[in-house]
């Protein structure tokens, strides 16, 4: 059924932008708009848009088309220009599929993605089809690319944190948004909505995302919104669409009108939503998937949300042991030894600290890592929400959003100020190498050994030596068959990061390939007893003791560590892929019965 599903969905890629290339959702004719220009505002009908710092705030009211127009006429370059964005990343994902999936999906394709894109434009209701529409109409962008925004999120989003922080003054709410679309990065805006019969709000987002990323009403109640990775999937047919969580920032004032709005939505992925509350003086973080949500309120000054679930009954039911590598832990944990510090510095200036910090665990490395850190390689915006002085703090930037110069918008005298400059690391070669690196790895075709061995000469000649710069070079060593120099990264790695278990599983592994099982189990051992370890590594590590014990003929010790690998998968939801390691498991104990 797995196999199915991603039939389907690289199909519906493939499609789509052969769609979008060939001409079949080409851009429509644009009917020309009047729009005014006075004092380098411009108007059309009741909003205008106007350029603060270099950044475009759009200001908009009306009923929904009418706001979607708005919004379609006064960005009509900016939605064009994300939309081809969005068309030649479609295309780029043509070269990861096989041949015959191509031709199959030119065969079957157009019939399949017509069936989506219509049984989608039939879930969105209609306040926000009309907005949907009016954005297409204003921009001369097809109604169905518009929708495909909203779909293609419906299948996940980025990596990113949320959190709340409280005084005896003030409550902020404080969030990074990440995504490997640094291209959103380029299009920012902050739009104040004012949509009749909805509460008005702020909403700091990109160009052309037709959903809340981050934002505040008019009542004080703010918003985001952060993916769970590895999440149980929801079956129900009865389902609603991501963009509905809109209806929470239009229309509730407190915690318990958030409650009443999610007791009527199901999502097909899980998701955290950081809620704070002026009027309660309070905030919560709230874990949804289905028809399920668990409200998590803060209990003393602060809660943290990354891309795990809150609640350990929704974590443990509904989530693999996946998401606890390192790209979460490591930022659960700088958080939590963060939120312990300087409490008496002002709450904003603690918040934006918090946001911008790029150390891993202890590790303060001279180029940071890249995306297990709080700010990192995919932050493309970060925010700050001062709930009680209206005021909104932002910044963007393609990577590492949180170094970047930060604005200050009062909301309510739309006066809009430089707030702090930007960090000067942020533009420092060695940190726009890496993450040029970064980028080629992402892209990088895993099959060709040339193509790896030439991506492994750039990574050493660039002088960059922190742990994904190792990693990649340990990985790309291993898979050309440079054993050697993988064995050399591996000793590097322990000497750079004693405390990490990766150097030490890493030289465990190319100790079993040898077959020197007594060194990998002691190499294996060395990494489970680290001092940075996460639940997904130790159920590794388990599964590979538990095999090499088998292999020197030590039985009990390796039902001891089969036994524990079981169980800590287990006390996670099991995947498919999971439940075929699991498998595994119970079959080397039944071997040894």
């Amino acid at each position: 059924m797995k196999k199915l599903s991603y039939l389907w969905f690289c199909i519906l890629v493939l499609t789509w932008s052969s769609l979008l290339l060939s001409g079949c959702s080409s851009a429509k004719h644009v009917k020309k708009y009047d729009i005014e220009v006075k004092d380098d505002i411009r108007y059309f009908g009741n909003g205008y848009l106007e350029y603060k710092e270099s950044i475009p705030f759009l200001h908009l009211e009306g009923g929904p088309y009418e706001v979607g127009l708005q919004y379609g006429v006064l960005l009509k370059d900016g939605v064009r220009e994300v939309n081809d964005y969005k068309k030649e990343l479609m295309a780029e994902s043509q070269r990861w599929l096989p041949w015959y999936m191509k031709i199959f999906a030119k065969i079957f394709g157009g019939f399949y993605l017509s069936r989506k894109v219509g049984s989608l434009k039939k879930r969105v209701p209609q306040c926000y089809l009309d907005e949907l529409r009016g954005i297409s109409d204003g921009s001369g962008v097809p109604l169905e690319d518009i929708l495909s925004t909203a779909f293609l999120f419906e299948m996940g989003g980025g990596g990113c944190s949320s959190f709340i922080l409280k005084d005896d003054q003030r409550i902020v709410h404080a969030r990074n948004f990440d995504l490997d679309i640094e291209f959103l990065a380029k299009h920012p805006v902050i739009i104040d909505y004012n949509v009749k019969d909805k509460l008005r709000y702020i909403s700091v987002n990109c160009v052309g995302v037709p959903f809340i990323l981050t934002g505040i009403n008019e009542e004080g109640l703010s918003y985001s919104v952060n993916l769970v990775e590895a999440s149980e999937p929801y079956d129900g047919k009865d389902f609603n669409l991501f963009l509905e969580l809109n209806r929470i920032i239009e229309s509730c004032k407190n915690l318990d009108e958030v409650d009443s709005v999610l007791k009527d939505i199901r999502l097909r992925s899980g998701w955290t939503l950081t809620i704070g509350s002026k009027m309660d003086n309070s905030g919560a973080v709230y874990d949804v998937l289905g028809d399920s949500f668990v409200r998590n309120d803060i209990k003393e000054r602060d809660i943290y949300a990354a891309n795990m679930f809150i609640s350990t009954g929704m974590m443990r039911k509904h989530q693999s042991i996946h998401a606890t590598d390192y790209w979460n832990t490591a930022r659960i944990d700088k958080y939590k030894e963060l939120s312990q510090k300087e409490k008496e510095h002002d709450i904003v200036e603690r918040a934006i600290d918090v946001l911008s910090n790029t150390d891993f665990y202890h590790y303060n490395d001279r180029i940071p890592q890249m995306d297990a850190t709080i700010n990192n390689s995919m932050t493309l915006q970060s925010a700050v929400l001062d709930i009680d002085s209206n005021a909104i703090y932002f910044s963007y930037h393609p990577y590492y959003a949180g170094w970047s110069r930060w604005i200050k918008y009062d909301y309510e005298t739309n006066d809009v100020t430089l707030y702090k400059e930007a960090d000067q690391r942020l533009n420092h070669p060695d940190v726009i190498n890496l993450v040029e690196l970064f980028e080629k790895s992402q892209m990088l075709n895993w099959k060709k050994k040339s193509e790896m061995k030439e991506f492994a000469t750039e990574i050493e000649k660039s002088g960059i030596e922190n742990l994904l710069t190792l990693r990649l070079l340990y990985s790309l060593c291993n898979q050309t068959g440079d054993t050697a120099k993988a064995k050399e990264i591996a000793d590097k790695i322990i000497l750079k990061y004693p405390d990490v278990g990766v150097g030490y599983s890493y030289e465990g592994y190319l100790l079993k390939q040898k077959k020197n099982y007594h060194d990998a189990i002691n190499y294996y051992q060395k990494a489970l007893d680290a001092q940075i370890n996460t639940d997904y590594e130790k159920a590794r590590l388990y599964s590979e003791l538990a095999f090499l014990y088998d292999l020197i003929g030590k039985r009990i010790e390796s039902k001891a560590y089969a036994t524990k690998a079981i169980d800590l998968y287990e006390s996670y939801w099991v995947s498919d892929w999971l439940r075929k390691q699991i498998n595994k498991l119970e079959d080397l104990l039944e071997s040894q019965t």
